[in-house]
């Protein structure tokens, strides 16, 4: 794998891991030491990486924000995805996308009151066109489309944790 890009930057590193590995958690932690900002990124990520690298988001309090493209529907999740979808009659990648927001929003709302315990993960439905209900505050899960990207898989979930990192100054 051709990785010139990304060591060309000093402040990016790229980690060939497991992701499933119990020593990632430390991996990552040991990675954002002295790190300004510490941004997990997913692309392009299949069947259960995508829900892992988001628990893992959620779970490393040195992850300040997560950026996510889901690719496919593989292992239990996407196929309880996929049969959601097509009961319900709509494109499998979407539901996929506004579950993975679900997972996200959830895990966002157990950060806010970590006494009430999270519901297992369902296939969410569809959010409202503006993703806000009245009087929500904004959220913290951005979902946006990249038409000029050359895949059919071209969403990506944006997220920032509540907790803002003593070592990240307040963006302006």
């Amino acid at each position: 794998m051709d990785l010139a890009h990304v060591c060309a930057r000093p402040n990016v590193s790229f980690r060939h891991v497991d992701i499933f590995s119990s020593q990632l958690p430390a991996l990552v932690r040991r990675e954002a030491e002295g790190a300004a900002v510490c941004i997990a990124v997913g692309m392009h990520l299949c069947g259960p990486l995508s829900p892992r690298l988001i628990d893992l988001a959620f779970a490393v309090d040195a992850i300040d924000a997560l950026l996510l493209c889901p690719c496919c529907l593989k292992g239990g999740h996407g196929k309880a995805v996929a049969v959601t979808a097509k009961e319900r009659g709509c494109d499998p990648y979407a539901l996929l996308i506004e579950t993975l927001r679900a997972i996200c929003e959830r895990e966002i709302e157990s950060e806010r009151s970590p006494a009430a315990p999270a519901a297992p993960a369902a296939p969410a439905a569809p959010a409202a066109p503006d993703g806000e209900g009245a009087g929500a505050p904004p959220s913290r899960v951005q979902v946006v489309v990249d038409t000029e990207m050359l895949s059919p898989r071209n969403v990506f979930l944006a997220l920032r944790k509540g907790k803002r990192s003593p070592r990240c100054e307040p963006c302006v």
